[in-house]
């Protein structure tokens, strides 16, 4: 595989081959250069008669795109599980739904204002897996304004939960989680011990809002299966944390 992926990317020696997953004969792995400043690629793989060839690759290939090319990389992304709308039990929220659930949450929550709630679906829709982002509507002119990072965890079920982001928490504004030198392709032991996380997230936020970033994560890398979860119980790295605190955010509602 290691030649295949060198090959196809014309990478020179040094650089190393991380698998990501690999099942029913399909493959994500990351090509990660010698070169420090050097962004890592991705790429997508399909055995042909006993051989692996490349699908595609590149440094963002997202698997909730809904138009997904070329052709072989839909039926990649769904047995290797990273394709949240191939869940045929997954519900999915409508924006109507998703703003009225987070207006009135937030109403009840210690924020406690009843100021109306616009979220914009940032990653994966409004199915299980989804990351919106959340802004009060119309946003003031004159004041600073919550930013909130939610996550759809159940969308038949409309269990979403949230937590402050912006100004308040910067780390888990979704649209910067994975912009900077957080590394792509981590595993559960591997994302707590980097370093940009922990000095971002586990040594500032309460152990609540780490399990929450941590879930952020997952949603963000399309849910890997086993990576990140590994007895596929659709909960990851949860053995990381007590179990009052991972209730407190597969419960949904405000995460603190």
């Amino acid at each position: 595989m290691t030649g295949v992926v060198t090959r196809a990317l014309n990478a020179g020696p040094g650089g190393t081959v991380e698998i990501a997953e690999c099942q029913e004969g399909f493959a994500r792995v990351f090509y990660r250069p010698k070169e420090p400043d050097l962004e890592a690629e991705q790429l997508f793989l399909a055995a042909v008669d006993g051989a692996w060839t490349v699908l595609t690759y590149g440094t963002v290939n997202d698997c909730t795109d809904d138009d997904l090319r070329p052709a072989g990389l839909e039926d990649a992304c769904i047995a290797l599980g990273l394709r949240p709308g191939s869940h045929a039990s997954e519900g999915s929220l409508t924006i109507d739904q998703m703003n009225a659930l987070i207006t009135a949450q937030v109403a009840r929550s210690p924020l406690g204002t009843s100021t109306a709630f616009s979220c914009d679906p940032y990653h994966g829709g409004l199915t299980s897996g989804a990351v919106p982002i959340c802004r009060p509507d119309p946003e003031p002119t004159d004041a600073q304004f919550p930013l909130l990072t939610a996550l759809v965890l159940d969308g038949g079920a409309g269990t979403v939960a949230w937590a402050q982001a912006g100004i308040e928490n910067p780390s888990l504004n979704a649209d910067a989680f994975l912009s900077g030198s957080l590394p792509r392709g981590l595993n559960c032991t591997q994302l707590v011990a980097d370093p940009t996380f922990a000095a971002d997230i586990s040594r500032r936020l309460t152990p609540n809002l780490v399990c929450f970033a941590v879930v952020l994560y997952w949603f963000l890398e399309d849910r890997p299966t086993p990576r990140m979860d590994v007895d596929s119980n659709g909960i990851p790295c949860e053995t990381l944390f007590p179990d009052d605190v991972v209730n407190v955010v597969w419960n949904g509602g405000y995460v603190s």
